[in-house]
């Protein structure tokens, strides 16, 4: 074998690939380890050279030296479970231990006690060798390794150190006021007098304690005692309880009001930078726990600076065409949206009056001055207009305001109005930032599970939605008219306010284009987007086993949904799953009875479980969007089309194909009897990259949850057995079949009717089976009946043999040549 290997001249190896080979992390951990226990004094005898070297290492770090056998050791252990990967992830950990290990050094080079280890004494130097008397000679040293402490501690702990510094700053922001100060600097004087007083008055007494021990002084005596009863009283006066009272009365009463004041004035929450210089506790995070990314990720809202159309001129145009073609109405009022502005007509009153001539008493028609005849007039009949003769005047209205296309919603609902939306010269962009900041959007958010900012309608009000409760939806319009838009749009609705834990994504994208932007978010289910069709039918198989699993975990814990089971069980929360299909026209082209089987599935029992579908398509035709899915989707969304019969198959109504694009909309909600207009949120590419770098950061390495590519796995693995199933499974009247052709010339399938006693579809498969094994001849064009083929070497076919030409089985009585031999 050398020899071989001679002959084939193979280059010698180089030193890189030498060290590659040898430099493997279990050599260099268990090498570490060796080290490390060789390096504790007095453990192993070692040879006068390498005791020398450790006599060398004590000198100079002092116990310092069984710390690094410690970190030796640890380090080994370490590198022979893990790989050389966990030493880049906690850098700044390991960095920071070392600048702590310099702390200790010098804080215990202060110490120089009479410490033998190993036969060297540490009197002479201090308890951590050389290095740490080398870290205390000096002023600036010691600053130096005391500062190591801040550094280290930052570095190891950094979250915390954050925590510890912005309650410093509260506390000294909160107690080193002025007031503060002045209280401090009372009770210091107070002090300061008491203590005076305190003295003067001990004095005092030892002075008249003394002059009565002493009577010959009785001369001074009684002046002295004069004397002495006025100090006395005006120590009392002085030197009373009461102020220490007052002064503690008056701390507390400023405590007080401090305490009102922070009562009175609530801390406000704000949304800051995800930066290191404010608090943890001021950052956007979930429940769980989760840092979600901040609104700073999201473009501003673009200001209009060009000037507005004159509202009230437009209106008045309106009242003068309808009342011009004889229909009385007013404008009430003048909602301006995003895209559309709505003016609210209220219909008038046709009047029916009947004239008559005024007559006198005698009977005669009176007549003014000029010598006319004078007549009165008197209402016969009052009745409102009609919706339908202001809804028959669109188009007139169109070309009265000069726009291409005008929407007449009548009425609007719960108003007694007829909304006619006239485009705007100008769109305005309708920003996910604006809508996810307002205070209506977070109150949503607490009372429902899938909260997502949809867009805002033709007066301005944002639409919002919640996803668990719709539960599922359908968007559906032309090319370009703003689906992939809008689908990007609920996604980023929904990474700015869910942490992986609580919603999971399954994206499948036939165009490979449109949602690759998130291919790496940390949200997705699986480990890629799906992008080829064939394994669309293996991924939606896999939720529908995912469907199943919980429905089991339900069952056997007695709860009826995934809200339920959150609520009691918080500490295994299952996510919610969301299956977003850009193109379902594609996918029912390719596979259309196993995608339609599969969607329905799905969109029928799969709510319960906290999975919810999101399809869109940009061919909304009966044979895509087919009764059973419409059946299962009652919430839809429908942009501009090409066709009222495309508006009707995807909403049910006429309207979608008077739509201007870009965003613009027909909701239709389960509740609502009627879609609602409403301009789409926008979602710029910008702003989509910023929210997948925040979710795709170091920081969320560790915590990222698993893929269930497991579950894509058992699906393939089922489709190909019953794929191999349906191959081999054969009709069980094969064999009669066989019985009766061989009696027969030719056959059709009526013919398998009359004499077995079946269905049509049953004896269409059986004539197929026998052409696919060349029993009968191909159908010819015009002809039913078949030509039944024989072998010419026997006529009369033996029914024994008739399993071996069914496909999928084994013939018993065939022998093996070895068991001839044997007989």
């Amino acid at each position: 074998m050398s020899a071989k290997r001679f002959n084939k001249k193979q280059p010698i190896p180089d030193i890189l690939t030498l060290l590659r080979f040898l430099i493997k992390r279990r050599l260099v951990g268990f090498c570490f380890i060796v080290i490390g226990i060789m390096n504790i004094p007095g453990i192993i005898a070692l040879p006068s050279t390498l005791e020398d070297i450790t006599n060398s290492v004590i000198k100079n770090i002092g116990v310092m030296s069984y710390m690094i056998s410690a970190l030796m050791i640890t380090t080994g252990f370490a590198l022979y479970i893990q790989e050389y990967k966990w030493f880049k992830i906690h850098l700044r950990h390991i960095f920071g231990l070392s600048l702590l290990l310099v702390f200790l050094t010098g804080l215990l080079g202060l110490f120089s006690p009479s410490l033998l280890i190993d036969s060297v004494k540490l009197d002479a130097s201090s308890l951590t060798g050389e290095y740490g008397k080398y870290l205390n000679q000096q002023i600036n040293r010691r600053i130096l390794w005391s500062l190591s402490f801040v550094f280290g501690f930052l570095l190891v702990w950094p979250y915390t150190s954050l925590l510890f510094s912005q309650k410093i700053y509260k506390i000294i922001k909160l107690y080193i006021t002025f007031r503060n100060i002045s209280v401090c600097l009372r009770y210091i004087f107070a002090s300061i007098n008491v203590i005076f007083k305190s003295i003067k008055f001990i004095i005092k007494k030892l002075a008249y304690g003394l002059a009565q021990l002493f009577p010959s002084e009785n001369i001074d005596l009684n002046q002295n005692n004069s004397l002495n009863d006025i100090p006395d009283a005006n120590i009392d006066e002085e030197y009373p309880v009461r102020p220490e009272t007052k002064l503690s009365e008056k701390v507390d009463t400023s405590a007080n009001i401090d305490k009102t004041i922070e009562n009175k004035t609530p801390k406000k929450i704000k949304q800051i930078k995800m930066d290191f210089e404010s608090s943890v506790t001021d950052w956007r995070h979930t429940s769980d726990g989760w840092q979600l990314p901040p609104f700073d990720v999201l473009a501003e809202t673009s200001i209009n600076a060009n000037e507005k159309v004159d509202n009230q001129a437009r209106a008045t145009l309106i009242i003068n065409t309808l009342s011009s073609f004889g229909v009385d109405a007013k404008v009430v009022e003048i909602n301006e949206g995003p895209t559309v502005t709505q003016f609210g007509v209220e219909p008038g009153w046709d009047i029916k009056e009947k004239i008559t001539p005024q007559l006198d008493s005698d009977g005669i028609q009176v007549i003014d001055k000029q010598g006319e005849p004078l007549y009165k007039k008197e209402v016969t009949s009052r009745t409102r207009i009609r919706v339908n003769r202001i809804t028959a005047l669109q188009n007139d209205l169109a070309l009265a305001l000069a726009t291409p296309s005008l929407r007449i919603e009548a009425p609007v609902p719960g108003k007694p109005i007829v909304g006619i939306e006239v485009p705007n010269s100008l769109n305005s962009i309708v920003n996910l930032k604006k809508l996810i900041e307002n205070e209506k959007f977070h109150s949503f958010k607490e009372k429902n599970n899938l909260p997502v900012a949809l867009g805002q309608g033709v007066s301005g009000e944002p639409l919002l939605i919640d996803l668990a409760k719709m539960p599922h939806l359908l968007i559906a319009g032309a090319t370009g008219s703003g689906k992939s838009v809008c689908l990007s749009g609920i996604i980023s609705c929904l990474l700015m306010n869910h942490s992986p834990s609580e919603l999971r994504f399954i994206l499948i994208d036939p165009k490979r284009v449109e949602l690759t932007q998130f291919a790496k978010i940390p949200h997705l289910a699986f480990s890629e987007i799906v992008v080829d069709t064939d394994k669309v039918v293996s991924t939606l198989r896999a939720v529908i086993n995912e469907m199943e699993n919980r429905y089991k975990r339900f069952g056997s814990l007695k709860v009826r949904n995934i809200q339920t089971y959150n609520e009691k069980y918080p500490d295994d929360p299952l996510p919610y799953w969301v299956v977003i299909v850009d193109e379902l026209a594609d996918l029912m082209l390719s596979a259309s009875f196993e995608v339609e089987t599969q969607l329905v599935r799905l969109a029928q029992l799969a709510r319960a479980t906290g999975i919810h579908l999101i399809i869109a398509t940009q061919r909304p035709s009966v044979d895509v969007i087919t009764g059973l899915i419409k059946a299962n989707f009652p919430t839809r969304i429908a942009f501009a089309v090409t066709s009222q019969i495309d508006s009707r198959t995807v909403i049910d109504s006429a309207g979608a194909e008077k739509l201007l694009g870009r965003g613009d909309m027909l909701f239709l909600s389960p509740n609502a009897q009627k879609p609602k207009r409403i301009q789409g949120v926008y979602v710029d590419d910008t702003e989509i990259e910023k929210i997948v770098h925040f979710w795709t950061d170091d920081k969320f390495e560790e915590l990222k949850p698993e893929k269930q590519d497991h579950l894509i796995v058992e699906a393939v693995i089922a489709n190909e057995k019953i794929e191999n199933n349906k191959m081999q499974k054969t009709d069980d009247l094969y064999p009669n079949v066989i019985e009766l052709i061989s009696e027969l010339e030719t056959v059709s399938v009526s013919l398998l009717q009359r004499k077995l006693r079946i269905g049509y579809p049953r004896a269409a498969r059986l004539m197929d089976e026998l052409e696919e094994n060349n029993k009968v001849s191909p159908a010819e064009k015009g002809q039913n009946l078949r030509k039944v083929i024989k072998n010419d070497s026997s006529n009369n076919l033996d029914i024994s043999n008739i399993e071996d030409e069914i496909p999928g089985t084994v013939n018993n009585n065939i022998r093996n040549d070895s068991d001839t031999i044997i007989d």
